[in-house]
């Protein structure tokens, strides 16, 4: 694919460009896309520890016109070397159909978690529980059509954090690479997560979250959520929460 096709793919910076271009010598690239907030930061944090790859710690957005400070690019372009590169920007997940065109080879994780807790996390982030279950909706949603693809694997958080092992065994055949005890010792040497210049609280809380260990899923709806937000979130998102199996009905 020559560079001038990449005009079409809305990427319009220069270094979004040349990064894909060394990108592109890599041999099927992972992508790990879902809505915030449903794991997509310890999946990073568990491929970034494998020796095979290179795990990019900041989103990078290649796929969208937002302009972000790259940081240490040519020392980003140096690390990947010959390894497979992983990225993780959750909003690509409306980018799939681009991925896809530049990278026909790209493995993409989508990380899937209960609408619910998803809300009430975002709530505490934003202050919003109807825009959380709002975002909830319209990010999963935008994947959902690729859901048969081969190269699109769906990893509920839920799942994994109860079945850790197996889950992970289950990733790493899809991602055709090793599987080996020691990636469990992914959180014992800390690392920097989200660097990019001027951090939130938000992104430093995250870097702290991709160190940490892999705990339960609390549901914590149960014991956070309001008469008024179950009622907002059957009428906007229930279908979608019994389609994704997290209920059988509207009786929850």
């Amino acid at each position: 694919m020559k560079i001038i096709n990449y005009v079409k793919y809305n990427i319009y910076s220069p270094s979004k460009i040349f990064i894909i271009k060394k990108i592109l010598k890599t041999k099927k690239p992972i992508f790990i896309v879902g809505c915030g907030h449903s794991g997509t930061t310890l999946i990073l944090s568990i491929l970034d520890y494998h020796k095979d790859l290179f795990s990019e710690k900041n989103e990078t957005y290649i796929f969208s016109e937002k302009k972000i400070p790259y940081f240490k690019l040519w020392e980003f372009i140096n690390k990947i070397k010959n390894k497979r590169w992983v990225e993780k920007t959750p909003k690509h997940v409306y980018e799939i159909e681009k991925i896809k065109n530049v990278f026909p080879k790209a493995k993409i994780i989508v990380m899937i978690r209960d609408g619910r807790d998803v809300a009430c996390s975002l709530k505490e982030r934003i202050g919003s529980f109807n825009l959380g279950a709002k975002r909830w909706v319209n990010d999963n949603l935008a994947w959902l059509k690729y859901k048969n693809d081969p190269n699109l694997f769906t990893l509920k958080l839920e799942t994994f954090t109860n079945e850790p092992e197996s889950q992970l065994k289950k990733l790493f055949t899809f991602l055709e690479i090793e599987y080996y005890n020691q990636i469990w010792d992914y959180n014992k040497k800390k690392r920097d997560f989200f660097t990019n210049i001027e951090r939130s609280a938000h992104e430093i809380k995250r870097s702290e979250q991709a160190n940490s260990s892999i705990k339960s899923n609390t549901c914590r709806w149960k014991n956070e959520i309001s008469v008024q937000e179950i009622d907002y979130f059957k009428k906007v998102a229930g279908q979608l929460l019994i389609q994704l199996g997290y209920e059988k009905d509207f009786s929850w």
